[in-house]
């Protein structure tokens, strides 16, 4: 009786573990160029002065299902003249030899400065391979970076899954995209895993420049000996709204943060006159100029706020109009102070 029973729990133990999902998987290094601060696979931070890190990871698991994953981080830079590209690769290859890939970027361009911002450019983007035309397809991107939630899986007998989201926030997708590919059943048995990070940064400067990508992946599972999966891509809908309905408030002041601005822009107005046509006066051969510094400040201070609307922050906006207010009423109250000492200086009666 005690054999039976032995000999049935051991039984229900094994079908239970060759039935469980399984989120552990042993993990090899692949690949390590540049110099890594950090060069763990779920905690990575790439070198300061080192403007082009890979760092790869691989595993092979049997009967895949699914990997999920998010992948979360920032790109850190100098103040200005330098752009950082952040490339995260998922690849799977399957038994009977396909391999498919998603590509997930991130990237800022950082420009001149002006009042203590820099011009500054930045977007997400996804893109898709496969080893059947060996060519990258572009499929959705955003002027924003964005934190990634990763999904491939099995999702028919014959159909594997590819999908990634992109967050600015949580609930609030600002790029997303799926592709459903067509393989072998037999693909399934036998599948490799690889994760690539990569950083590259260059500037005009020629290195004096720097830039580095900062991440960690969390929510990490692999899934197998499951039957097809489901998994719904989140939708944008959120996220448009959201820009919506900021334009929206924005352009029929709404939008309280813009409230300060609104308040002493008249008044900045009047010192930009002034100081413009005392700065005329005293530098009559430097005007010609001044039409073109004017179009260049103008051009960067449209795509800074246009950057900061995008990324609901306006606190650098309120800070840089401060910041010019400040500037002009500093220099003319310079040059009333020079004039008053000149003044009482040759003043005899």
């Amino acid at each position: 009786m005690k054999r039976k029973f032995a000999f049935a729990l051991l039984t229900i133990t094994l079908v239970l573990l060759i039935l469980t999902p399984t989120g552990y998987a042993t993990w090899t290094l692949q690949e390590e160029t540049g110099y890594w601060e950090l060069d763990q696979r779920t905690n990575f931070k790439s070198g300061w002065d080192d403007d082009h890190c890979v760092l790869a990871y691989a595993t092979t698991v049997g009967n895949f299902t699914a990997w999920t994953l998010n992948v979360n981080g920032e790109i850190i830079q100098d103040a200005q003249w330098i752009t950082t590209y952040w490339h995260t690769c998922l690849a799977v290859t399957g038994a009977t030899g396909q391999e498919y890939r998603i590509q997930l970027d991130n990237w800022r361009d950082v420009g001149i400065n002006f009042f203590g911002a820099a011009m500054t450019f930045q977007g997400s983007g996804i893109q898709f391979w496969s080893s059947e035309n060996e060519t990258w397809k572009f499929v959705d991107g955003a002027s924003v970076m964005v934190n990634w939630v990763v999904r491939i899986f099995r999702s028919g007998n014959t159909t594997l899954t590819l999908q990634a989201e992109g967050y600015v926030a949580p609930e609030n997708c600002a790029v997303n995209a799926e592709i459903k590919l067509t393989v072998p059943e037999a693909w399934f048995t036998n599948v490799e895993l690889y994760i690539e990070q990569v950083e590259e940064s260059a500037s005009i400067f020629f290195g004096l420049m720097n830039g580095q990508i900062r991440g960690n992946i969390t929510n990490e599972q692999v899934l197998t000996n499951l039957p097809p999966l489901n998994f719904t891509l989140q939708n944008k809908q959120q996220w448009q709204k959201t820009i919506l309905d900021t334009v929206w408030q924005a352009l029929t002041g709404a939008f309280k943060p813009f409230q300060p601005v609104s308040d002493f822009l008249g008044q900045l107005w009047q010192f930009l006159t002034f100081a413009g046509q005392f700065l005329g006066t005293m530098f009559t051969h430097a005007t010609m100029f001044i039409p073109l510094i004017v179009s260049i400040f103008g051009f960067w201070l449209v795509f800074f706020v246009l950057e900061n609307l995008m990324d609901f922050n306006l606190k650098p906006v309120t800070e840089m109009f401060i910041a010019i207010y400040q500037f002009f009423a500093n220099l003319i109250n310079m040059f009333v102070s020079v004039a008053q000492a000149i003044y009482d200086y040759i003043k005899f009666w």
